[in-house]
């Protein structure tokens, strides 16, 4: 039995469970620029969270603008954090402690969140945000020029949040029981249980992660944009799914990595931008993008049909063996 466990739950290291958008800017600094709320996003496992990023950012920007903030920008990623927490919290609820699906839960949740923004809070668009916010956004990290035709491209200072945020995932990912419980229970739910994890705790303080992390990545995209518009950031399932699954996680759980999802992230970026300079039409993109996820679907299954059948394989020679 303890070797069962420890086949089932413990080096599951290569996994997260279930996946958790975008904008183009000139080509050097767009890897790191156009993409930081989609990046942001991708780190923890986790499902799709675009509505709670949403409304968090409206939320945060509507109640210091209704407050005159004229400060700096860690009250502003304080608040935001505080509401993703809670949002999280909601869907981790009934996930994690009512043990309801989790794609059911996210989806009913994000039509919830949308339909509160959009409705109770009236979801206007807001122009203007607070300065702090804005300074923000428009500082550079560094500029990047091109020489010859003399276009430049800014590297934001939200890119440290980013990389902030990675250090923080990879941490409790690989160093904590608690990274370990996540991706136990995306191997095998029972066999994590049966470990000693607890499904139900891990569950509710991972959803609760991850809308921090969601909120993060609206209130970025916010600051860099200047502007709070409520419907920006909910469309982009699609662009999510399929930069998680490109990466190698696998949509049943149990296989992926941080490293997979920054990359496959930074893949479908190349693409896109390159579409964009070689004239593509962006209809092409929805193409491109639902393509990706049915291959990168298609391709997981077919390594998990494969380490099955090599499972089987091996059982049945022991079997024999005995």
């Amino acid at each position: 039995m303890v070797r069962e466990l420890k086949h089932d739950c413990l080096p599951q290291k290569r996994g997260c469970p279930t996946p958790l958008g975008w904008r183009t800017r000139d080509h050097p600094a767009s890897l790191g620029h156009g993409r930081r709320e989609c990046h942001l996003r991708r780190v923890p496992p986790s499902t799709i969270t675009p509505a709670l990023a949403s409304l968090s950012a409206y939320a945060t920007t509507s109640l210091l603008l209704e407050s005159n903030y004229q400060g700096g920008i860690w009250l502003p990623i304080l608040i935001a954090v505080g509401f993703g927490a809670l949002l999280g919290a909601f869907n981790g609820l009934f996930i994690g402690h009512f043990g309801l699906p989790a794609l059911i839960v996210t989806l009913g949740s994000s039509s919830v969140f949308k339909g509160f923004m959009q409705g109770t809070l009236n979801s206007r668009q807001f122009a203007v945000i607070p300065p702090g916010m804005k300074n923000f956004g428009l500082a550079p990290l560094f500029v990047a020029t091109n020489s010859q035709s003399g276009l430049t491209a800014r590297m934001p200072v939200a890119f440290l949040a980013f990389l902030a945020v990675l250090i923080v995932a990879y941490f409790l990912l690989q160093r904590t029981m608690f990274g370990r419980g996540i991706y136990a229970i995306g191997g095998n739910e029972v066999s994590a249980h049966r470990a000693g994890f607890s499904v139900r705790r891990t569950k509710f303080w991972m959803y609760v992660f991850v809308g921090s992390i969601s909120s993060l990545a609206g209130l970025m995209r916010t600051c860099m944009m200047t502007q709070m518009h409520p419907t920006n950031m909910l469309g982009m399932e699609m662009n999510i799914i399929a930069g998680v699954v490109l990466g190698g996680t696998a949509i049943t759980g149990g296989a992926g990595s941080l490293t997979g999802c920054m990359l496959g992230t930074v893949l479908i970026v190349v693409v896109e931008n390159s579409m964009i300079l070689l004239g593509v039409p962006t209809v092409w993109k929805s193409v491109f993008v639902g393509a990706l996820i049915i291959v990168g679907t298609g391709v997981s299954a077919l390594q998990v049909a494969r380490a099955n059948r090599i499972h089987v394989s091996k059982a049945a020679a022991l079997k024999e063996v005995r």
